[in-house]
């Protein structure tokens, strides 16, 4: 499975207050909030250009299985051809085929950090991850013939929160931060390298 990424944004961010985060080993650290950031998720699978599974899906042999956050939904065919009206048995499909996982929502940054200075005028950041909330859509794109359109969309998941995978973890990440702090690292999570799973569901 092949998975691509697209990220559209607007609303550059700024710095919200600086709030204690927690203290390890005697070194205290910080962390400030980004202004809530508009984004689009796109994730393309190519596992609908095998002709055999998409074959398959489509007569209701397969179903495509994806997990995020606290989800875990199978997807028929039927979904969307109840809604569209296709006949499997009218229509042909081709390797050239896409299907994507489309998230769209709001998030924000947490920016983790510890002063280098008593004077608390030098700082060194040393972790980064997201959280945000999302309204979740599988969108499939035939080539072959019989399809009425080029594109088909269908909701997923409302309001769906998700975050970072140790976004939680405090124990965790301040081990984590004391270890960047000392050896000049920096860790950064991203929800659009973590966001999806997938996979094929016999029925």
């Amino acid at each position: 499975m092949i998975l691509v990424l697209f990220i559209t944004s607007a609303n550059v961010y700024a710095a919200d207050k600086v709030i204690k985060y927690g203290t390890y080993n005697d070194r205290t650290f910080y962390y400030t909030m980004s202004a809530s950031k508009s984004v689009r998720i796109s994730k393309s699978s190519k596992t609908l250009s095998n002709t055999e599974f998409a074959l398959e899906w489509i007569h209701g042999a397969e179903k495509i299985a994806i997990g995020f956050a606290d989800y875990y939904v199978s997807i028929p065919f039927s979904v969307i051809s109840g809604i569209e009206g296709i006949n499997p048995n009218k229509v042909t499909i081709t390797e050239s085929c896409e299907s994507y996982f489309v998230f769209l929502g709001d998030y924000q940054t947490r920016t983790i950090f510890a002063y280098t200075n008593k004077d608390k005028t030098s700082k060194r950041v040393v972790l980064k991850d997201e959280k945000g909330t999302f309204d979740v859509f599988y969108q499939f794109e035939p080539v072959g013939k019989g399809w009425s359109k080029s594109s088909y969309s269908t909701p997923i998941a409302t309001d769906v929160s998700l975050n970072t995978q140790n976004y939680y973890k405090k124990t965790s990440n301040l081990k984590t931060c004391n270890t960047n702090y000392n050896h000049k690292g920096k860790t950064v999570w991203t929800l659009s390298s973590e966001v999806l799973t997938e996979s094929w569901k016999s029925n």
